[in-house]
C-alpha cells in the first residue's frame, strides 16, 4: 500500500508474521505466481485526491476481501487478476470493529483455471470458517502479494498474536523475504486439515511502515471476522 496511514485502535486479531524465505527484501524476492489469480491486485481512489494500491483476495465472482487499512476511506476500487482486465467496484464495506473489508464487484469476475497446487492460481480463494483457529505460534503459512506489477508469495512464520490490533514484534527476519508497498490486503493461506483457506489478511507492518529491516508484518484474522463478512456479503 503506497498511501500511508494513521493506524487506529480497534478489537480483533493480529497474527505477527515473519517472512521465512532467504531472499532479502520484498515479496518480489519470494516465488512469482502464475497469473490470471485469484490473490488480486486493487486500485483504491482515495478521498483526499490520492491513488494507492493494495492486494486482496477473490472469494467469489462479485467479491473481494482486502484489509481495513486499504478501504476505509476511499470512493471506489478497481481490481484484477494480472491479465490486463480491469472490473471497478460500486461498493466498498469496512468498519472499525474488525480488520477486513469487502470490495463488491457487479460484473462477475470469472475464477482463475490455472495450477490446482496453488490455492490463488485454481478457482476463488476459500476463507477460513469461524470455528477454524488462528494460525499457531511457529506455524508456517503463505502470503501472496503484489509490488508494481509482479505478484509474488512467500513463506511467513507466525510469531505471535494478540486481541488487540496494534501489536508489532520483532521478527527478525534481515535476511528473509519482505512485504512490499502494494501487499496490504494479501491473504495469508493457512493449511486446515489439507484444504488451503485464507486466515488472515495482511495490514499495516510494525514500526516502521513497510519495515525493510525486521520484516514483520501483522495481519487480521478472518475467523473472527466472519459473521461480519457474511452480513455484508452473505458468503
Amino acid at each position: 500500500m503506497r498511501k500511508i496511514r494513521n493506524a487506529a485502535v480497534a478489537v480483533g486479531t493480529a497474527v505477527a508474521l515473519c517472512a521465512g524465505i532467504t531472499n532479502a527484501h520484498a515479496i518480489i524476492g519470494g516465488t512469482p505466481v502464475p497469473t490470471p489469480s485469484a490473490a488480486v491486485r486493487l486500485h483504491f481512489s482515495d478521498t483526499g485526491g490520492g491513488d494507492f494500491y493494495c492486494s486482496g483476495a477473490l472469494i467469489s465472482p462479485n467479491w473481494v476481501l482486502t484489509s481495513r487499512d486499504c478501504a476505509s476511506y476511499t470512493d471506489a476500487a478497481t481490481v484484477d487478476r494480472g491479465d490486463g482486465v480491469t472490473y471497478k467496484s460500486d461498493a466498498i464495506y469496512w468498519e472499525m470493529s474488525v480488520l477486513v473489508a469487502v470490495v463488491h464487484i457487479p460484473q462477475a469476475i470469472p475464477a482463475p483455471t490455472g495450477s490446482t497446487s496453488d490455492p490463488a492460481t485454481n478457482g476463488y480463494m476459500v476463507m477460513a470458517d469461524k470455528s477454524d483457529p488462528l494460525p499457531k505460534v511457529g506455524d508456517v503459512d503463505t502470503t501472496y502479494g503484489w509490488d508494481g506489477n509482479a505478484l509474488n508469495k512467500i513463506n511467513v512464520r507466525v510469531t505471535d498474536y494478540s486481541s488487540q490490533t496494534l501489536f508489532a514484534t520483532a521478527s527478525g527476519c534481515k535476511n528473509g523475504g519482505c512485504m512490499g508497498s502494494d501487499d496490504w490486503g494479501g491473504p495469508v493461506v493457512h493449511n486446515y486439515n489439507g484444504k488451503p483457506k485464507v486466515a488472515a489478511v495482511t495490514w499495516q507492518p510494525s514500526s516502521p511502515y513497510d519495515d525493510r529491516v525486521n520484516c514483520s508484518e501483522n495481519a487480521g484474522g478472518v475467523s473472527e471476522a466472519r459473521d461480519w463478512i457474511k452480513a455484508k456479503t452473505g458468503l
